[in-house]
């Protein structure tokens, strides 16, 4: 089983390094060929919890979530980019107990930002 297969149907990661003083690094630029990238992977993650009153209310819906990483992989900072606002404060507080592998960049542990979509799904939970 892959890391990535253990996270729940309802997850998507999707994980951008800080480089150079970068605080976000698009997909569709390519990394100078004497960069090496290693690590980063998800280590340990806590699913969020469905928040009563929007179950009640029935709200559904994607909310994303940036979590600032740490050299040693620990999330230390989080902050809800867009998604439902009653399932915001449940999705920031699951991210920031998620656990990643150290990234190295060129030999180094590095800081980085990884943007976390969280699908919240009537019925599911």
């Amino acid at each position: 089983m892959t890391k990535r297969s253990m996270l729940p149907a309802a997850l998507t990661l999707l994980t951008l390094p800080a480089l150079a003083g970068l605080t976000e690094v698009s997909h569709a630029q390519p990394l100078p060929a004497a960069v090496a990238v290693q690590g980063g992977g998800l280590l340990r993650m806590t699913a969020p919890s469905y928040p009563l009153a929007a179950k009640q209310a029935s709200v559904s819906g994607v909310v994303t979530v940036e979590a600032r990483i740490g050299a040693d992989g620990r999330v230390f900072q989080t902050s809800v980019l867009r998604g439902p606002s009653s399932l915001r404060r449940s999705a920031q507080h699951s991210v920031g107990n998620w656990r990643f592998e150290p990234t190295i960049l060129n030999g180094k542990p590095v800081e980085r930002v990884a943007e976390v979509d969280l699908r919240f799904v009537l019925g599911r939970y």
